[in-house]
Protein backbone atom coordinates (compact mmCIF):
# COMPACT_ATOMS: atom_id res chain seq x y z
CA UNK A 1 0.00 0.00 0.00
CA UNK A 2 1.37 3.72 -1.21
CA UNK A 3 2.62 5.14 2.08
CA UNK A 4 1.58 9.05 1.37
CA UNK A 5 2.67 10.13 4.98
CA UNK A 6 5.73 8.53 4.70
CA UNK A 7 6.43 10.46 1.05
CA UNK A 8 6.22 13.40 2.75
CA UNK A 9 8.28 12.70 6.15
CA UNK A 10 10.85 11.94 3.37
CA UNK A 11 10.66 15.32 1.95
CA UNK A 12 10.96 16.82 5.23
CA UNK A 13 14.64 15.87 4.87
CA UNK A 14 15.54 18.45 2.35
CA UNK A 15 13.41 20.96 4.05
CA UNK A 16 16.08 20.05 7.21
CA UNK A 17 18.76 21.30 5.49
CA UNK A 18 16.67 24.54 4.39
CA UNK A 19 16.31 25.50 7.81
CA UNK A 20 19.91 25.51 8.38
CA UNK A 21 20.10 27.50 5.51
CA UNK A 22 17.68 29.74 7.15
CA UNK A 23 19.62 29.91 9.97
CA UNK A 24 22.61 31.57 9.12
CA UNK A 25 20.59 34.25 7.43
CA UNK A 26 18.51 36.52 8.74
CA UNK A 27 15.89 35.76 10.99
CA UNK A 28 13.46 38.40 10.49
CA UNK A 29 13.48 38.84 7.15
CA UNK A 30 16.34 41.30 6.30
CA UNK A 31 17.95 41.66 3.27
CA UNK A 32 15.58 40.08 1.10
CA UNK A 33 16.31 42.37 -1.86
CA UNK A 34 19.63 40.58 -2.37
CA UNK A 35 19.29 37.52 -1.03
CA UNK A 36 14.76 36.68 -1.96
CA UNK A 37 12.66 36.59 1.21
CA UNK A 38 14.31 34.63 4.08
CA UNK A 39 12.53 32.60 6.23
CA UNK A 40 11.84 33.34 10.59
CA UNK A 41 13.58 30.35 12.17
CA UNK A 42 13.88 32.49 15.63
CA UNK A 43 11.11 30.71 17.35
CA UNK A 44 10.61 27.14 18.94
CA UNK A 45 8.48 26.21 15.81
CA UNK A 46 9.04 27.10 11.97
CA UNK A 47 6.14 27.33 9.73
CA UNK A 48 5.76 25.52 6.43
CA UNK A 49 3.11 26.33 4.18
CA UNK A 50 0.06 24.12 2.97
CA UNK A 51 -1.18 25.79 -0.45
CA UNK A 52 -3.89 23.31 -2.13
CA UNK A 53 -6.99 23.69 -3.80
CA UNK A 54 -9.65 23.67 -0.49
CA UNK A 55 -12.28 24.69 -3.07
CA UNK A 56 -13.66 24.71 -6.54
CA UNK A 57 -13.04 21.76 -8.86
CA UNK A 58 -9.58 20.52 -7.50
CA UNK A 59 -10.29 20.47 -4.07
CA UNK A 60 -12.01 16.84 -4.35
CA UNK A 61 -8.22 15.45 -4.85
CA UNK A 62 -6.41 18.38 -3.19
CA UNK A 63 -7.90 18.14 0.12
CA UNK A 64 -6.60 14.35 0.95
CA UNK A 65 -3.08 15.92 -0.10
CA UNK A 66 -3.43 19.15 2.65
CA UNK A 67 -4.54 16.14 5.04
CA UNK A 68 -2.32 13.80 4.82
CA UNK A 69 0.79 16.61 5.20
CA UNK A 70 -1.34 17.78 8.09
CA UNK A 71 -0.93 13.93 9.47
CA UNK A 72 3.10 13.60 8.45
CA UNK A 73 3.29 17.30 10.59
CA UNK A 74 1.59 15.82 13.50
CA UNK A 75 3.91 12.64 13.52
CA UNK A 76 7.47 14.48 13.07
CA UNK A 77 6.36 17.28 15.81
CA UNK A 78 5.50 14.29 18.14
CA UNK A 79 9.23 12.76 17.32
CA UNK A 80 10.18 15.83 18.12
CA UNK A 81 10.47 18.11 15.19
CA UNK A 82 12.82 18.86 12.80
CA UNK A 83 16.59 20.02 14.09
CA UNK A 84 14.43 20.34 17.71
CA UNK A 85 11.85 22.68 16.28
CA UNK A 86 8.10 21.62 15.80
CA UNK A 87 6.65 22.55 12.53
CA UNK A 88 4.11 25.02 12.58
CA UNK A 89 1.29 24.73 9.45
CA UNK A 90 -0.15 27.39 7.97
CA UNK A 91 -2.56 26.48 5.19
CA UNK A 92 -4.20 28.98 2.22
CA UNK A 93 -6.77 28.13 -0.36
CA UNK A 94 -5.53 28.00 -4.10
CA UNK A 95 -9.31 27.64 -4.84
CA UNK A 96 -8.69 26.00 -8.18
CA UNK A 97 -7.85 29.49 -9.39
CA UNK A 98 -4.36 29.58 -11.06
CA UNK A 99 -3.82 33.66 -9.73
CA UNK A 100 -5.15 32.75 -6.70
CA UNK A 101 -1.95 30.34 -6.48
CA UNK A 102 0.27 33.04 -7.07
CA UNK A 103 -1.19 35.24 -4.48
CA UNK A 104 -1.58 33.18 -1.77
CA UNK A 105 2.15 31.80 -2.71
CA UNK A 106 3.41 35.18 -2.30
CA UNK A 107 1.39 35.68 1.23
CA UNK A 108 2.89 32.55 2.88
CA UNK A 109 6.28 33.30 1.66
CA UNK A 110 6.19 37.41 2.47
CA UNK A 111 3.87 37.44 4.98
CA UNK A 112 3.72 34.32 6.59
CA UNK A 113 7.32 33.95 6.58
CA UNK A 114 7.24 29.79 5.90
CA UNK A 115 10.45 27.83 5.76
CA UNK A 116 9.16 26.10 2.31
CA UNK A 117 5.38 25.52 0.69
CA UNK A 118 3.91 21.80 0.10
CA UNK A 119 1.39 21.73 -2.35
CA UNK A 120 -0.34 22.74 -5.51
CA UNK A 121 -1.42 19.54 -8.26
CA UNK A 122 -2.10 20.56 -11.59
CA UNK A 123 0.92 22.07 -13.39
CA UNK A 124 -0.95 25.35 -14.54
CA UNK A 125 -1.07 26.34 -10.86
CA UNK A 126 2.86 24.90 -10.58
CA UNK A 127 3.72 27.03 -13.35
CA UNK A 128 1.82 30.30 -11.44
CA UNK A 129 3.65 30.00 -8.27
CA UNK A 130 7.32 29.08 -10.19
CA UNK A 131 8.08 32.38 -11.30
CA UNK A 132 7.04 33.20 -7.36
CA UNK A 133 9.08 31.02 -6.08
CA UNK A 134 12.11 31.42 -7.84
CA UNK A 135 11.94 35.50 -7.83
CA UNK A 136 11.62 35.38 -3.72
CA UNK A 137 14.28 32.23 -3.66
CA UNK A 138 11.98 29.99 -1.70
CA UNK A 139 11.50 26.04 -1.80
CA UNK A 140 8.43 24.44 -3.33
CA UNK A 141 7.38 20.20 -2.98
CA UNK A 142 5.94 19.56 -5.82
CA UNK A 143 3.59 16.51 -4.84
CA UNK A 144 1.87 14.77 -7.82
CA UNK A 145 2.79 13.55 -11.20
CA UNK A 146 3.64 15.80 -13.58
CA UNK A 147 4.50 16.35 -17.95
CA UNK A 148 7.53 16.73 -17.39
CA UNK A 149 10.24 19.28 -19.57
CA UNK A 150 10.45 21.79 -16.81
CA UNK A 151 12.95 22.02 -13.75
CA UNK A 152 13.64 25.00 -11.43
CA UNK A 153 16.31 24.83 -8.33
CA UNK A 154 13.29 26.03 -6.09
CA UNK A 155 10.78 23.52 -6.76
CA UNK A 156 10.96 19.71 -5.48
CA UNK A 157 9.26 17.47 -8.46
CA UNK A 158 8.37 14.31 -6.15
CA UNK A 159 6.11 12.36 -9.19
CA UNK A 160 6.58 10.74 -11.77
CA UNK A 161 7.13 12.26 -15.33
CA UNK A 162 6.11 11.33 -18.78
CA UNK A 163 8.57 8.91 -19.46
CA UNK A 164 7.57 6.76 -16.25
CA UNK A 165 4.40 7.10 -16.83
CA UNK A 166 3.33 7.48 -20.89
CA UNK A 167 6.19 6.13 -22.47
CA UNK A 168 5.91 2.47 -20.76
CA UNK A 169 2.39 2.62 -22.18
CA UNK A 170 3.14 2.85 -25.08
CA UNK A 171 6.20 0.06 -25.64
CA UNK A 172 3.41 -1.93 -24.23
CA UNK A 173 1.40 -1.17 -27.54
CA UNK A 174 4.36 -1.42 -29.31
CA UNK A 175 5.45 -4.58 -28.39
CA UNK A 176 1.74 -5.89 -28.95
CA UNK A 177 1.64 -5.05 -32.35
CA UNK A 178 -0.49 -1.96 -32.33
CA UNK A 179 0.33 0.80 -34.56
CA UNK A 180 -2.01 3.49 -35.07
CA UNK A 181 -3.26 6.13 -31.89
CA UNK A 182 -6.34 8.45 -31.05
CA UNK A 183 -5.73 11.39 -28.86
CA UNK A 184 -8.19 12.24 -26.32
CA UNK A 185 -7.38 15.10 -23.82
CA UNK A 186 -8.06 18.56 -22.13
CA UNK A 187 -7.16 21.52 -23.49
CA UNK A 188 -4.22 21.25 -20.78
CA UNK A 189 -0.73 21.98 -19.98
CA UNK A 190 -0.35 18.18 -19.28
CA UNK A 191 -1.99 16.94 -22.42
CA UNK A 192 -0.34 19.47 -24.43
CA UNK A 193 2.86 18.21 -23.68
CA UNK A 194 1.48 14.31 -23.75
CA UNK A 195 0.25 14.26 -26.40
CA UNK A 196 3.67 15.64 -28.11
CA UNK A 197 5.58 12.77 -26.49
CA UNK A 198 2.58 10.24 -27.84
CA UNK A 199 3.63 12.41 -31.27
CA UNK A 200 7.48 11.78 -31.32
CA UNK A 201 7.33 8.63 -30.56
CA UNK A 202 4.68 7.45 -32.70
CA UNK A 203 7.03 8.70 -35.55
CA UNK A 204 10.24 7.31 -34.04
CA UNK A 205 8.68 4.15 -33.64
CA UNK A 206 6.32 3.47 -36.20
CA UNK A 207 2.81 4.19 -35.43
CA UNK A 208 0.34 6.47 -36.71
CA UNK A 209 -1.91 9.35 -34.78
CA UNK A 210 -4.87 9.07 -36.17
CA UNK A 211 -6.26 12.41 -34.60
CA UNK A 212 -7.14 14.32 -31.51
CA UNK A 213 -9.50 15.98 -29.54
CA UNK A 214 -9.38 18.05 -26.82
CA UNK A 215 -11.99 19.57 -24.48
CA UNK A 216 -11.82 22.76 -21.74
CA UNK A 217 -10.83 21.60 -18.24
CA UNK A 218 -13.52 22.19 -15.69
CA UNK A 219 -16.48 20.80 -14.54
CA UNK A 220 -19.73 19.99 -16.78
CA UNK A 221 -22.33 22.09 -15.82
CA UNK A 222 -24.59 19.28 -17.39
CA UNK A 223 -24.75 15.46 -17.47
CA UNK A 224 -25.74 14.75 -20.79
CA UNK A 225 -22.33 17.01 -22.18
CA UNK A 226 -20.79 14.91 -24.75
CA UNK A 227 -17.71 15.47 -26.64
CA UNK A 228 -18.25 16.77 -30.45
CA UNK A 229 -15.65 15.04 -32.26
CA UNK A 230 -15.15 13.44 -35.75
CA UNK A 231 -14.13 9.96 -35.90
CA UNK A 232 -11.25 9.13 -37.42
CA UNK A 233 -11.40 7.47 -40.80
CA UNK A 234 -10.13 4.16 -39.02
CA UNK A 235 -10.38 2.19 -35.50
CA UNK A 236 -7.16 2.84 -33.76
CA UNK A 237 -5.72 0.44 -31.75
CA UNK A 238 -5.36 2.43 -28.98
CA UNK A 239 -6.95 5.65 -27.11
CA UNK A 240 -4.65 7.29 -24.56
CA UNK A 241 -6.25 9.82 -22.60
CA UNK A 242 -5.19 12.85 -20.94
CA UNK A 243 -8.29 14.30 -20.33
CA UNK A 244 -9.50 15.79 -16.81
CA UNK A 245 -13.33 16.75 -15.20
CA UNK A 246 -14.36 18.84 -18.61
CA UNK A 247 -16.96 21.64 -19.55
CA UNK A 248 -19.63 21.50 -22.84
CA UNK A 249 -16.66 23.37 -25.24
CA UNK A 250 -14.37 20.79 -27.22
CA UNK A 251 -12.66 20.88 -30.32
CA UNK A 252 -11.45 17.72 -32.17
CA UNK A 253 -8.20 18.41 -35.15
CA UNK A 254 -6.34 16.47 -37.43
CA UNK A 255 -2.88 14.79 -36.74
CA UNK A 256 -1.56 18.16 -38.32
CA UNK A 257 -2.69 20.12 -35.05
Amino acid sequence: MFDIRGRWKGALLPLAAALVLSACGSKTGENESSSGAVADTSGDTVKVGLLNSLSGTMAISEVTVRDSIKLAIEEINASGGVLGKKLEPISEDGASDWPTFAEKAEKLIKEDKVAAVFGCWTSASRKAVKPVFEENKSLLFYPVQYEGLEQSPYIFYTGATTNQQIVPGLDYLKAQGKTSVYLVGSDYVFPRTANKIIKAYAAANGMTVLGRTTRRSGRSSSARSSTRSRRPRRRPCSIPSTATATSRSSRSTSPRA
